[in-house]
């Protein structure tokens, strides 16, 4: 059943971009940083989920935010400024009248107000109580924030800690500090040194059309979502911590902004209060995975993309090792990092107890410790399309004609990184790594104490 898209306030709805066109303005000031852009914009403008960009100084987490407001959110945007304690209440008016939320440093941030980022993440409202005086006459007025999708951004260098509980319940992106990564930006600072013109402008009328697309939207309260082939994607997600059942939730948020991106030419029913159905589509499940997968498992691991590559390289080396040997095989990899930020990083993942870490005098070593060894998730892109066409036959019977028609028959997609038209039944199985348990060269360390068991609160009965 198609839904009448004429009731949105979209002067276009005959247009349906693809998330590839959104590479393609992105592409126009930002270099590289491909998946860390989209899996943000997707995360946080489509998904409305909160996101922490980290990586080292100078490695363009705020330039990344910064375009993907100006470019899809515009005023819909509130940057939280620096100013006392008690600053962000006094920002409360603007902070409700805005859609998201965008602090460029997390060290800019009012200190009361990382209560209030905690409070959000766990989808609860914030409340503040300020003692006025009316007519001679002491009065309390009371301040209420309800929880608003956020971003921030986190340089590794600086010594401010997110916390375990706010951690756990916000995604983590990275941006790209490779060598290949940073000669891309100096290549590109060279040709905008010396030419007459800057080449890389947006589309103005393209920047235009989206931009009003991704404003009229249905909004994620207003939308249902079912998803007919999350069967398929149970076991991507490495379930070593408990934070895997608040992973899991966050890979199929993601699912369902894919969903909402497209949804002038997804199924909708209108069901009671005011909200509607929707069903993900295999291309969904698609473009999510392509965008999201990367970033959730690093989430489930705990660690960053830089310390796996440590991790990797402790194991390829199956010895103990110095900061400066980790160092010097880094930058074999094509990564370049500083001595103190090497220390950091594997003091971290000896924290998670992946590592072992020893001092004698003044050398400290690192060992393996409660290693992993590679992860493995496969996906059989048929047998998603077929589990999808099977549920939506059993669950869904009224929307089975046109969903099989429309999305199974013949299953196309854009690559969200490529452009090119990809049929879902012709793909090979990708192979991904498996993680299992290491060989010991100790005792195995005790597990941590387990988190406290999280449900998928955005499930609803239709």
């Amino acid at each position: 059943m198609e839904f009448n898209l004429t009731t949105e306030k979209d002067t276009n709805i005959d247009y349906k971009p693809s998330i590839y066109d959104v590479k393609m303005i992105l592409d126009e000031e930002i270099v590289g940083e491909d998946t860390t852009k989209l899996a943000l914009f997707a995360h946080w403008v489509l998904a409305d989920k909160n996101v922490l960009m980290a990586g080292p100084r100078s490695s363009g987490k705020t330039f990344i935010s910064d375009h993907i407001s100006k470019y899809f959110l515009g005023d819909n945007c509130y940057p939280v400024t620096l100013g006392s304690a008690k600053a962000g209440w006094y920002q409360v008016k603007d902070i409700q009248e805005s859609t998201h939320i965008i602090i460029f440093e997390l060290n800019q941030m009012p200190a009361d107000f990382m209560e209030v980022l905690k409070l959000w993440g766990e989808g609860k409202d914030a409340t503040y109580k300020v003692v006025t005086m009316v007519n001679g006459a002491r009065s309390v007025q009371t301040y209420k924030l309800p929880p608003r999708p956020y971003t921030f951004c986190l340089a590794d260098e600086e010594e401010l800690k997110v916390g375990e509980q706010l951690s756990s319940r916000i995604t983590t992106l990275r941006t790209d500090n490779s060598i290949s990564q940073n000669k891309a930006v100096l290549k590109e600072q060279a040709i905008l040194a010396k030419s007459r013109k800057n080449h890389r402008k947006v589309d103005e009328v393209k920047l235009k059309k989206m931009s009003e697309h991704i404003n009229t939207m249905p909004t994620m309260g207003t939308l249902i979502f079912k998803h007919p082939g999350a069967d398929e994607f149970v076991d991507a997600v490495p379930a070593f911590f408990t934070d895997s059942r608040r992973d899991f939730p966050k890979y199929l948020a993601n699912t369902f902004g894919i969903t909402r991106f497209y949804w002038k030419d997804r199924i909708l029913k209108n069901m009671k209060n005011d909200k509607r159905l929707v069903l993900v589509t295999p291309q969904d499940m698609y473009i999510n995975h392509k965008i999201f997968w990367g970033a959730l498992v690093d989430s489930s691991l705990k660690c960053s993309a830089l310390e796996r590559t440590m991790i990797d390289i402790m194991k390829e080396q199956r010895k103990s090792m110095e900061r400066t040997e980790i160092q010097r095989e880094l930058r074999k990899k094509g990564v370049s990092v500083s001595g103190h930020m090497v220390s950091n990083h594997m003091n971290s993942i000896a924290d998670l107890g992946y590592v072992e870490k020893f001092k004698d005098k003044s050398k400290i070593t690192y060992a393996m410790g409660q290693l992993f060894d590679d992860f493995k998730f496969e996906i059989d892109w048929r047998k998603v399309v077929e589990t999808s066409k099977k549920n939506v036959i059993d669950e869904f019977p009224e929307f089975a004609e046109e969903y099989i028609k429309k999305f199974c028959d013949n299953p196309l997609v854009i690559d969200p990184f490529t452009g090119e038209e990809v049929n879902l039944m012709n793909l090979t199985i990708e192979e991904k790594k498996e993680i299992k348990p290491f060989t010991q060269y100790k005792e195995p360390v005790a597990d941590d104490e387990f988190m406290d068991f999280v449900n998928i609160d955005d499930a609803e009965d239709i």
